[in-house]
This record gives C-alpha cells, structure tokens and sequence, in this order.
C-alpha cells in the first residue's frame, strides 16, 4: 500500500480474511404472534463478502519496514532487517593425502576374508584411503605371521592421515 492506504504492485504482508457478521431483518427473528417457531425466509439472506484485515505490525516494503496499524501505513519507519550472521572466523581448509582407490579396497577385503582376518590391516589403510596402504600390506604380508609385525600394520593402517597443506580462508 501506498501512503494514502493503496496497494502497490510486488507488496506482500499477510492477510487475514475475516467475515462480518450477517445482519438478519428483524421480521426473521421475531415470531409472529401467536406462532412458536421463526419464520424463516424461503431465501438466504445473501453473505457479506469477507473483509480483508491485516494485523498491525512491522512489514518489509522497499527495502525498509514500514508500520501498518491495520488500516494503512504510518509514517514510522524502521531500516530493513540486518542478514544472518556470519562469523568472522572460518576454519582453514586442510588438505591431506587420503585418496580411496576402489579396486583396492574391493581386493583387500577379498583377501581379508580369504585369510580369515590375516591381511585386516591392509584392508583397514586401503578403505581409509591411506597414501600407504601398499606398505601396510607388504608388512602385514611379510611380517604379520609374527604377532608383532601384526600389530605394527594395524598401527600403520590406523595413525592419522599426513597434511599435504592448509588453506586459510579469509
């Protein structure tokens, strides 16, 4: 709407339909003497069409807030609503060296399961993706008969993945 109560074209602010209430003649409500029921007309009294009513508060309209007390706008203006927040710190971007070759995995837990748990090591660096999953299993391979060399694959397969390099975003 403008300033003196019109809508504009691209305005939007919620609107409520509300319907007034239905004036019945007098003669409908008030029996004839004598007579213990109303007389009610062979016709409806036709319904009003609903008012449309917004409530009073604060709306967006070209790019400010306006008040609309819910008849028109006012002239008490607001600046428009600030955006989301953003924070001003962003973690860095950290870039490390796991990349997950499919065919690997698929033969490492084959194998895995073919040894019933012997190549396990392997098959954990190769679905973790590490850059040293071939020597996790050439160690597991050549020593994992040995309980130690066994153990050493596994802490090879799971330590943390190397930084390649860390992005800050500014």
């Amino acid at each position: 709407m403008n300033d003196q109560g019109a809508f504009e074209a691209g305005e939007t602010a919620p609107i409520a339909a509300t319907f007034p209430p239905t004036t019945v003649p007098a003669e409908v409500i008030t029996p004839p003497a004598g007579s213990v029921a109303p007389v009610v007309p062979a016709f409806a009294p036709p319904t009003a069409a609903p008012v449309v009513t917004t409530p009073a508060g604060w709306y967006p309209l070209h790019g400010e807030q306006r008040y609309w007390d819910g008849l028109k706008w006012t002239e008490h203006r607001a600046p428009a609503a600030l955006p989301a927040y953003q924070p001003v710190f962003q973690a860095p971007m950290v870039v490390t060296d796991a990349r997950t070759n499919g065919a690997e995995v698929t033969i490492a837990w084959i194998i895995t399961v073919l040894t019933l748990g012997y190549m396990l090591p392997w098959a954990i660096a190769a679905t973790r993706g590490k850059s040293n999953s071939w020597a996790v299993g050439l160690v597991n391979f050549l020593l994992g008969w040995t309980f130690i060399g066994w153990v050493a694959a596994l802490v090879m397969a799971c330590t943390a993945h190397q930084v390649v390099f860390v992005q800050h975003r500014s």
